[in-house]
Formats: structure tokens, sequence, C-alpha cells
């Protein structure tokens, strides 16, 4: 998913759940981060204070370059694609069928149920409002990345020029997506097997409908996004009307059904155009009010947290730093990749990193 999706649906489904404007924003933005924030390093005050920065992504060509020169005890996408975009399935008998993503998955469900209790939420009250949206994108990410594993492997290719997507979209689009196609092959010169390299961004646009098949014998594979994202929001709403019932001190009742929003939203998702025209028309949409109860959010930047981490250098106190939201985010994504690589998939036999 982009951030039409992570950011601005994730809002909408958290502030129609009850949970006031300003939190519902941080789980967004945390939820969106998961994309941006794609460095490992350490930042430092004036004091010699610092904090290190957790890869929950890559960028697009640093991923390809991992993949592609940096296999073997070098590749970390066990650490950064498996537990924050491809959420194991663990079903089928290899441990690479293991790895696929399945959508909705007992195992993404058993971490929303971990994350979700009130003993977890107040051991983590500091930076529950990140966690929970580092998992709202893991679990939003299991209805458009299924069928594929974070991890190099054969699982992940398909039948060379079997990619299509659906005539019933506009020309502009189809045009629009082999543009795109091309763009992917003249950086990378082939599709990587790591995610869905091998189906380009095709299972992240929430309007397509598309096929292709599988290298192996799992065969076509025929897909409606539309539908599935659908799903995702549902789901979304409704664990957040949970973490809402547990979260606040006096819980908070949703400030619309789902089924008085499931038609507007499903209007929104299906609209064609970028992720810029998609993320636009969720805006539009909450501003006129057809998504009631719910008030516009800020615009979503990946600077707005970047920037506080750039001040760091420039702090003669760093000690309010800890309270920050990107502090907060890091460790939050840390204790999310220790539990979900650690405990959660060991939990069901797969041991992944």
């Amino acid at each position: 998913m982009q951030y039409d999706m992570h950011y601005y649906a994730t809002y909408a489904m958290a502030a129609a759940a009850g949970i006031t404007k300003d939190d519902a924003e941080i789980i967004a933005t945390a939820a969106q981060f998961v994309d941006d924030q794609n460095f490992q390093a350490l930042a430092t005050a004036k004091t010699g204070e610092g904090i290190l920065g957790i890869a929950t992504a890559h960028h697009p060509v640093e991923a390809g370059v991992r993949v592609t020169k940096l296999a073997g005890n070098n590749d970390d996408s066990r650490f950064v694609w498996t537990p924050f975009h491809f959420m194991p399935g663990n079903e089928g008998d290899t441990f690479h069928d293991r790895l696929i993503t399945k959508k909705d998955s007992a195992v993404v469900n058993a971490m929303l149920d971990h994350y979700l209790k009130p003993s977890t939420i107040e051991a983590h009250r500091a930076h529950a409002l990140l966690l929970i949206g580092i998992a709202a994108h893991v679990y939003a990410d299991t209805f458009s990345h299924y069928g594929f594993s974070g991890i190099s492997s054969e699982k992940n290719a398909i039948k060379t020029n079997s990619l299509k997507a659906d005539e019933s979209h506009s020309e502009e689009i189809l045009t629009y997506l082999k543009q795109q196609g091309d763009k992917f092959q003249s950086i990378f010169g082939g599709a990587p097997l790591l995610g869905h390299g091998s189906v380009l961004t095709y299972p992240d646009r929430p309007y397509l409908k598309w096929s292709f098949d599988y290298a192996d014998e799992r065969g076509t594979s025929t897909r409606d996004n539309s539908v599935t994202f659908l799903e995702a929001c549902e789901a979304l709403y409704n664990r957040f009307v949970q973490f809402s019932a547990v979260y606040y001190e006096r819980p908070a009742k949703p400030v619309a059904g789902w089924e008085d929003i499931k038609a507007t939203v499903k209007q929104i998702i299906e609209t064609e155009g970028s992720a810029e025209d998609r993320a636009h028309c969720w805006v539009k949409t909450i501003a006129s009010g057809a998504l009631p109860g719910i008030q516009t959010p800020k615009q979503y930047s990946p600077d707005t947290w970047r920037s506080q981490i750039d001040e760091l250098a420039q702090l003669e106190d760093a000690g309010d730093f800890i309270e920050s939201a990107p502090y907060q985010f890091f460790s939050a994504a840390e204790y999310h990749r220790s539990f979900v690589l650690k405990r959660l998939l060991p939990s069901v036999g797969l041991m992944v990193a």
C-alpha cells in the first residue's frame, strides 16, 4: 500500500473508531513512517546523547542493491521486510512456503491480540500510539502483499510477461502503469525475487484489477485490490475500536459505525489516479463531511519527524527528546521487530532471524 492508505485511510479508520484527532494523526503518521524510515545510524546531540535509528524500510533502489549485491549473510531483508511488510502466513510445508504472507492471517491477528491487551498497552503507554500505528501498517499490508514473502525467494517469481492490468481501466492508467514498469526494469534490469518486486507496485494500488501467473504450481492469481483494500479498512476500523476501548481512561465510542462509512470508503478506494490524487480524494471527502464525525487531518510529510531528528544535533539539552514522536517511534519499532522475530514467529515454529 502507499501513503494514501497507510496515512489517510488509517487516520480515517482510527478517527471513525473514536480515537481523538491528535492521537489518530500520530497513529497514521507512524503507520506511514514505516515506509519512509530507511536509515539506521546514530543521531547525536551536542551533549553526546543519541538515538539509533531503526530501519523499517529501504529505499526501492537500495532494496534492489541489497538483494542483488548483498545476498547471503549480509541480506537484512529478514530484519526489515519480514516483520514490517510481509508478515509470514505460516502455511505450507517448507520454510519458504511458510514465509508467504497471507491476508488477515492467524499470525498477524496474534500480533494484534498481544498489542491490544491492557497489560501490553499499559507497559508501552509512552509509545502505545506509535506501536499500534506500526501494527496497523503490518496488518494492512497483509491485505495487499499476500502471496509474496519478505525474503529473496523463488516463491516470489512469476512467469515472464504474465503480469496484466485489467483492460477495464482507463487508457491513462494503463499507460501510466506501463511507464512505471519500464522505469522499474531500467533500474533493476529484471524482476527481483524480494517481496512483490516481480509484480511491481500492482499490489499497492487500491483501484487496480490485475492478474499474473506464479512461476511455480500455484498457477494464476486474479486480483481486485478494491475488494481487499476495503476489507483492510473494515479490519483496521474494528481493531481501532478495540484499541480505543482499552487505551482511554474513559473509553470513547465510535463516531461512526462501519456501515455508516463503508460506501464512501469504497468509492474513495475505487478512485483511479496517482498516490497524490488518491490522498487528495481522502482529504476532500473528509472535508466535505461525507465521512461523518471525522475531522480533516494534517497533511502527511515524512519530514515532520525527520526534521526533529535533524534538530537533535543542535540541542544543548536533549532530555526532552526522549518524549518526542520519532524517539518513541524508534522505541516502538525496535520492540515490534524483536517481538515478531524473537517471540511471535518462534511461537509458531518459524526461525527467521
